[in-house]
């Protein structure tokens, strides 16, 4: 192998159009350098308490079913893209603080991830990903 071989490769999805360029660039180094990668979706569930017309336990009740709704639909992403022997992690968290611990935790050696495109000050102001 190479010296700059990556063993564990973190890439970090929201299944966009825009994650889609990372996820290639990943399967590329998985293919030329045998590295493991792991597909992450992270995302904080929030429940607005004003907005709930239901009782909160009902919410409560249906996160479990949820989030193994996301891991199919992670493994089928991962599958769209050859991707079928990836590991896959559903995270309900803040997206940074997921990224940082799973990569801390399973020793990535690189975190491959998209970017909307902004540039300069919009950038600056809004952020990747944007809202």
């Amino acid at each position: 192998m190479d010296s700059f071989a990556y063993e564990r490769i973190l890439v970090p999805t929201d299944m966009s159009e825009f994650a889609n360029l990372a996820i290639r660039y990943a399967a590329l180094f998985r293919e030329r350098m045998a590295s493991q990668l792991t597909l992450l979706y992270a995302d904080e569930i929030y429940y607005p308490a004003d907005m709930i017309e239901v009782p909160m336990g009902y919410y409560l009740e249906k996160a479990p079913e949820t989030k193994l709704q996301l891991q199919q639909k992670l493994r089928e992403y991962a599958g769209a893209h050859a991707l079928q022997d990836a590991e896959t992690l559903v995270i309900q968290e803040s997206p940074a603080r997921a990224i940082v611990r799973t990569a801390r935790d399973m020793k990535a050696e690189l975190i491959v991830m998209g970017t909307h495109g902004r540039h300069g000050w919009r950038r600056a102001i809004l952020g990747s990903r944007g809202g």
